[in-house]
């Protein structure tokens, strides 16, 4: 009578089976969100360096409107004005300068140029510019984040993949386990004298076709499982027919073959070495309320500047609860830039106007209550994160200290029936025990074996979620 226990459950996969370090490479390799996060990583870095270059000194320079005229005799006139203009988005500032320039027939006339200042004194611009440049960072760090989190989320569906694996070759241990003792029950019979017509032995043989069926089940689900495993992997793995039951064993052991004969043992993560403010709902929590408080103040007035062409000042646009008001001061350079006529006394003047909205005033109202709630709804999250901190530093301390006893119970076990198993095999040998004693021994033998592994890969899940809580320091770019 066949059996469909896989002898070389062990044998063969020390033999040929893929490295962890191998499979996992591929696996990483070949994870398209993570392909997608690097992608998204290299376009916040240009996004940065756009918003730098927007935030930084701005030099435009221009020709101007170039007009070119012929006249009647022959004579052809060109006028056109130059122009520059520096701006210190950082400083509110501004320069511009102009001159025009007209050529008649080869010969140049310079008029008097302009020149105008801006300064913003009260400025709002820059902080919505550092709003604007804080956040394209921060879009850079997350986006860093990410590609780090999911390399190890990866890693983790990769370890969590490959103990479902084993858990399925586990399935058809116990199978076999059940295949075992319904033959032997059925082979009782036989030395029993029943006949196969009988309902005893009928009944007793229907219930070994069933576990026969039952084993090449688990056996096809574990080989398919593999197959889809190994393509994640990258790596190319023939399962065979399965569909014939007499390669059902074969296509089994290759894929017992395929996968890791073991796991290397993990250093466990400490979780009280990371630190607490960087538990990722807490730094999600601060961040979020910092450039909320940020925005808000930004939002709460505007201002800003205004030119005048021969002069240099600054103009102040206020707007706060509806109420609106605008200021400026201006002084007179005296001058044009290549000299000539002044057109003002050179004395300075002042502008002053004031503005009323009673619907601005009620929606501001209704937008400062909203701050509030909004500024309190942020402290709550913090506060929360809090919480969830102290949550899941209880669980994983549970999760680890079961992860340590399992693997002390496992290792107990497997040296148990491993002892059994020799103690078996040589029973067997001597006539003293039947061989389905020490088939059942070594089918309790490498369910063990499989236990160690599967309490290993829980250790490095275990890591993995760990890491997965806290975020890296920001680096000094």
């Amino acid at each position: 009578m066949k059996f469909y226990l896989p002898f070389l459950f062990f044998a063969l996969s020390t033999l040929h089976a893929e490295s962890l370090d191998s499979l996992l490479s591929g696996y990483l390799e070949n994870d398209l969100q993570l392909q997608k996060f690097v992608l998204t990583a290299e376009s916040k870095v240009l996004s940065l360096k756009s918003t730098k270059i927007q935030n930084g000194i701005d030099v435009t320079l221009s020709t101007g409107t170039v007009k070119i005229q012929s006249s009647s005799d022959g004579n052809r006139r060109i006028t056109l004005t130059p122009n520059a203009k520096v701006e210190i988005a950082s400083a509110d500032v501004s320069l511009e300068a102009n001159v025009p320039i007209k050529i008649n027939d080869g010969e140049r006339e310079i008029s008097d140029g302009s020149i105008s200042a801006t300064v913003g004194i009260l400025s709002n611009n820059r902080k919505k510019r550092r709003v604007s440049l804080l956040e394209a960072e921060r879009a850079l760090l997350e986006a860093e984040r990410n590609v780090k989190n999911r390399a190890i989320s990866a890693e983790k569906e990769f370890f969590t993949s490959l103990k479902s694996l084993y858990k399925y070759a586990g399935d058809v241990l116990d199978a076999n386990e059940d295949l075992f003792d319904d033959e032997t029950a059925l082979r009782v019979l036989i030395a029993q004298g029943y006949s196969k017509n009988s309902a005893s032995f009928r009944q007793a043989n229907l219930k070994v076709e069933r576990d026969k069926r039952n084993v090449q089940e688990k056996q096809r689900i574990f080989t398919r499982q593999t197959e889809i495993f190994a393509r994640k992997c990258g790596r190319t793995f023939n399962r065979g027919n399965v569909d014939e039951a007499q390669k059902s064993d074969e296509a089994f052991n290759l894929a017992v073959d395929f996968l890791p004969s073991e796991i290397p043992k993990a250093t466990p993560e400490d979780i009280f070495s990371y630190d607490k403010n960087l538990f990722s709902e807490s730094e999600q929590a601060r961040w979020d309320s910092f450039i909320g408080e940020l925005k808000r103040r930004t939002d709460s007035f505007y201002d800003s500047g205004d030119e005048s062409s021969d002069s240099a000042g600054g103009k102040i646009n206020f707007s706060y609860r509806g109420v609106g008001a605008s200021a400026g001061a201006y002084f007179p350079t005296n001058s044009r830039i290549l000299g000539g006529d002044v057109f003002s006394d050179g004395k300075p003047y002042f502008l002053f106007s004031l503005t009323i909205s009673p619907n601005d005033w009620r929606l501001t109202s209704i937008q400062k209550k909203q701050d509030v709630l909004s500024s309190r709804l942020e402290k709550i999250a913090e506060e929360s994160a809090l919480d969830s901190y102290e949550n899941e530093i209880t669980s994983k301390i549970t999760e680890f200290n079961d992860i340590q006893w399992a693997e002390r119970s496992y290792a107990h076990e497997l040296e148990t029936y491993s002892i059994l198993e020799k103690d078996m095999a040589r029973w067997l040998r001597e006539g003293s025990v039947k061989e389905s004693d020490w088939r059942s021994a070594k089918n309790n033998r490498d369910k063990a074996r499989l236990n160690v592994l599967m309490n290993a890969l829980d250790l490095l899940i275990f890591n993995d979620s760990v890491r997965l809580m806290f975020r890296e320091k920001e680096s000094k770019k």
